[in-house]
């Protein structure tokens, strides 16, 4: 995680294809609130478990990250924090 010149937080997935700095958030408030949301939907909502049988994002997990995880953030941002989070980057 880095924080750039304007003070939005941007994330890269190193060792994993071409590397990309992904801006996750436009401040560090904003994602210090998706995390919260993060954690009350993986540990309340989904109890850890958003995973198939075959230890893939299981299907619809995706969206329902995006929309209620990210659904506050511009939309490039919400996108790059749900793949960060899903670890789909």
């Amino acid at each position: 995680m880095s924080i750039s010149h304007d003070g939005g937080l941007a994330c890269s997935m190193h060792g994993q294809g071409a590397w990309r700095y992904n801006v996750v958030a436009p401040d560090l408030g904003a994602f210090l609130a998706a995390l919260a949301r993060w954690i009350d939907y993986y540990r309340g909502e989904r109890s850890g478990r958003i995973l198939d049988a075959d230890f893939e994002v299981a299907p619809g997990i995706a969206d329902e990250v995006l929309h209620k995880v990210c659904g506050g953030l511009p939309e490039t941002e919400a996108r790059n924090l749900a793949d960060f989070l899903l670890g789909t980057v």
